[in-house]
């Protein structure tokens, strides 16, 4: 066995690795949360719903010589007014998730999803405060309107989602992007199971070399590099769409949809390490097939 196949071996094993990392990222509170598949800023959805309940008008000033006075007055006044609602715009979206007894964000991963605060406020957006993960469990699917709409039952506000204007496609783009995720999930398995294989073969031909061992060893690989790949793209497709179906639907009543950066960059990194791998083992078959053919024909 030549060295060039230990690092395709080295390839599957890290492939395997950032593959087991997708699966389970977000699986358990405060675990890779930064990997999410999406996440839906809610900082500032039913804001509409307080706008209306507070807008400042001001007079127009009366005309004159003590117009001129009362017209100066009246543009400093507005200043600050424009100033202190500046400032509780910068400050009201902590408070309406409060008041509408939601949380500012909710993340979907492969297996649930976590919800949380952001720190220091929604509006800086600091960092995200995790309260809470559902049960992870396969091939979970995101219904963010019934999350909401239990949260929003239980608020003090006594609302639902029709009076928040909530649209249904916004639940339509999650779950698009739940029956991607199911297949993304078996294709990971899949990816897991062909890589295992791939890699427990290989360690044994370190020290007993048989044709059957490289033969399922290649099938393992395979399998493995073409099921992650599948899987990555997949994803990526319907994240690209899903988010912008969502975007175009909810911003505005106050939605947001990120998709996962970090999570895109861990399942390409995967399939880059399982194409270096394939690409290691061909190198290794064909320097050996040249070193066999000199063999023949120096015989």
């Amino acid at each position: 066995m030549g060295i060039i196949i230990h690092f395709s071996m080295a390839g599957t094993v890290i492939a395997l690795i950032l593959s087991t990392l997708c699966l389970f990222a977000g699986h358990k509170n405060g675990f890779m949360e930064d990997y999410y598949l999406i996440t839906l800023n809610t900082s500032t959805l039913g804001h509409d719903i307080f706008a209306r309940k507070s807008s400042p008008a001001i007079t127009a000033p009366t005309t004159g010589s003590a117009g001129s006075f009362l017209t100066n007055l009246a543009n400093d006044v507005e200043d600050k007014v424009i100033g202190e609602l500046s400032n509780i715009t910068n400050n009201i979206a902590d408070k309406i998730t409060d008041e509408l007894g939601i949380h500012d964000w909710y993340s979907l991963h492969l297996m649930d999803m976590c919800y949380g605060k952001f720190e220091p406020n929604a509006t800086d957006g600091a960092g995200k405060r995790v309260e809470n993960c559902s049960v992870a469990k396969p091939m979970y699917h995101f219904n963010i309107a019934g999350q909401l709409s239990q949260e929003l039952l239980a608020g003090p506000l006594d609302i639902d989602l029709s009076d928040i204007q909530w649209p249904d496609m916004i639940q339509d783009g999650l779950n698009a992007l739940s029956m991607a995720s199911d297949a993304t999930f078996i294709f990971y398995v899949t990816g897991l199971i062909g890589a295992g294989i791939a890699t427990i073969t290989a360690l044994i031909s370190l020290f007993h070399q048989n044709k059957r061992l490289v033969f399922w060893g290649n099938c393992g690989l395979s399998i493995s590099s073409l099921a992650i790949l599948i899987a990555s793209i997949a994803v990526t497709v319907v994240l690209d769409k899903a988010t912008g179906l969502i975007n175009r639907y909810g911003n505005n009543i106050g939605v947001f949809a990120n998709k996962g950066a970090g999570f895109l960059k861990l399942t390409w990194a995967a399939v880059g390490c399982m194409l270096f791998a394939v690409a290691a083992r061909i190198v290794d078959f064909c320097l050996h097939e040249r070193k066999s053919g000199k063999r023949h024909n120096e015989e």
